[in-house]
């Protein structure tokens, strides 16, 4: 059976972790903020806004920071445990049949290569072995895999996924802001492009 890989839904649920972490620790901080500002005593500064006060605050955010990248970190797995079983995903009766006459033909021409390599682009195996036919025939494609490029671009967001929703350095860096955001977003893209087929 062929494995689907749901590439938009993947982005989406990853972009909604990010947000759902900035805004977790926008809300802590506020709280906390609150919580000062409320037991502020006469000459006491004034609190700034953005930074999570009391370590009570702080083990707050750190569960729900730790809850949260253990979500992240378990969709970004199971993806990539899903495209390395696609990788080695076996042809079909048909696509085999299609390898072998295709290795006794002389007549292939780039344009039927490459319109071949677009249909079978879903199946990994196929689609090496037929750029391997066309290779051997001297035959140019301009069709190409991103499977092992997207493979490293999940293993990145895996170190990244880690090292942005930290709590510890949350905290210190005083949030996970806009651009943060939009940082972990070009990631995110890169990883599990929502316009993917996954070759």
């Amino acid at each position: 059976m062929s494995i689907t890989i749901n590439y938009q839904q993947i982005n989406k649920d990853l972009k909604k972790l990010a947000e759902d972490y900035r805004q977790s620790y926008d809300e802590i901080a506020k709280s906390s903020r609150n919580y000062v500002l409320a037991n502020l005593k006469p000459g006491e500064q004034v609190p700034k806004e953005g930074i999570i006060y009391g370590d009570e605050y702080k083990e707050q955010f750190k569960t729900k920071a730790n809850s949260i990248k253990s979500k992240a970190l378990e969709i970004i797995d199971k993806a990539k445990t899903e495209m390395e079983l696609k990788v080695s995903e076996p042809p079909s009766a048909e696509m085999t049949n299609l390898i072998t006459v295709l290795n006794f033909r002389n007549d292939l021409t780039s344009e039927e290569v490459d319109n071949m390599l677009e249909q079978y682009s879903d199946n990994i195996q196929t689609f090496r072995a037929i750029k391997s036919i066309a290779k051997d025939k001297g035959i140019q494609t301009n069709v190409y895999s991103q499977a092992d490029e997207i493979l490293q671009s999940v293993s990145d967001l895996r170190r990244v996924t880690s090292r942005e929703f930290d709590a510890f350095n949350t905290i210190k860096n005083n949030g996970f802001g806009a651009v943060g955001i939009f940082a972990y977003g070009i990631q995110v893209d890169s990883a599990f492009p929502v316009k993917n087929t996954a070759e």
